[in-house]
């Protein structure tokens, strides 16, 4: 009989315990939160834990996998219709967690605005990514979608968008159109927080 564990019920420092492992896993737990909070630590890379914290090859790829199973168990197994930006930023926030390098996502929808599937254009560095257009067209093709959303995080904080940010969704934009593929919207992701191209007006036609 499988035992299930609630999480939900564990202190900070029994989690990391329970995901570091080996001997003395709570005092080393109960050490390390008292430097760093657990979203802060689940931020770090690995190799800065084992540096820092001293932590074995092991440990630190224990983290990584709870970060990965994580982000899998906050995304949305239904993917269901988008009807404003907040729907679209719900369903794709979870794939942006603990993220400190910029990465960019497209969600590819049908006429009905039904989300087809969400695939990862692009992954860059702290202070961009290089997105192709061609790329990101072309799979919507092959996935006969009519509409696009595109997102990307911003590692900064700043939720205002970048020149940068504005050519490539003109480009997107214009691109789609003639392909009879709209884009719905852009939205760029910080933390909890989101910036929508569509509802501050950026995507009118000229």
């Amino acid at each position: 009989m499988k035992t299930i564990i609630n999480t939900n019920s564990l202190s900070d420092a029994e989690l990391l315990s329970m995901i570091l492992g080996g001997k003395n896993a709570l005092l080393r737990s109960e050490y390390i939160l008292d430097n760093i909070t657990l979203d802060k630590l689940l931020e770090t890379q690995p190799e800065e834990l084992r540096l820092i914290y001293k932590l074995t090859v092991k440990q630190a790829q224990n983290i990584e996998n709870f970060k990965s199973f994580r982000k899998r168990a906050l995304i949305k197994k239904e993917l269901n219709q988008i009807r404003r930006s907040s729907d679209a930023k719900d369903l794709i926030l979870p794939y942006f967690i603990d993220l400190t390098h910029e990465e960019f996502f497209c969600i590819f929808l049908n006429r009905a605005n039904k989300v087809i599937k969400i695939e990862q254009i692009s992954k860059g560095g702290i202070s961009g990514t290089v997105t192709d257009v061609r790329i990101l067209l072309k799979t919507a093709v092959l996935n006969t979608a009519s509409g696009l959303i595109v997102a990307h995080n911003h590692p900064s904080g700043n939720l205002n968008p970048s020149e940068s940010d504005n050519k490539i969704t003109a480009k997107i934009k214009e691109a789609g159109n003639l392909l009879d593929i709209q884009l719905l919207d852009h939205l760029i992701i910080c933390n909890s927080d989101y910036y929508s191209f569509a509802d501050n007006g950026l995507l009118k036609a000229n």
